[in-house]
């Protein structure tokens, strides 16, 4: 079985249209060095559209755009 240290400090990050996967990438170095060592992301599957937030799901298997 496959184990990962436990988390030391988490940071949850939402993803938006403004701010992307690849925005969220760019900011681990950064919340690395604060001692972040795992990352909560909001969700990221398909969602009622112009939702703000994403937790109002539609469709579990589809990645938002």
């Amino acid at each position: 079985p496959l184990s990962s240290p436990p988390p030391v400090a988490t940071y949850r990050l939402q993803l938006q249209p403004a701010f992307p996967f690849s925005a969220a990438a760019a900011a681990v170095p950064y919340l690395a060095s604060l001692g972040v060592s795992h990352l909560h992301l909001s969700p990221v599957l398909e969602a009622v559209p112009g939702s703000p937030h994403g937790y109002d799901v539609v469709d579990h298997a589809r990645v938002r755009e």
